[in-house]
């Protein structure tokens, strides 16, 4: 979850490719996944997501996915 929350945000995809060893090692995505603090929201279905990142600068960017891919919704 981590590592697909990082990439997501930094590469905007979580692909094959953001799964390679380059990506996987990389500084900028390690230190990305280090500052990730996932928290349960139990009103939230199975298959949807909120993110929400707050920057040094305080600004702030929320992203909601109300049915993820894969999903029977969004298959």
């Amino acid at each position: 979850m981590y590592h697909s929350a990082a990439v997501g945000y930094l590469y905007g995809a979580a692909g094959e490719k953001q799964y390679s060893d380059e990506v996987v090692n990389s500084k900028e995505v390690i230190e990305f996944r280090e500052k990730i603090s996932p928290t349960v929201d139990n009103d939230y279905k199975s298959d949807e997501a909120y993110t929400k990142v707050t920057l040094k600068d305080g600004s702030v960017h929320e992203y909601h996915v109300k049915h993820a891919t894969g999903s029977i919704d969004n298959p």
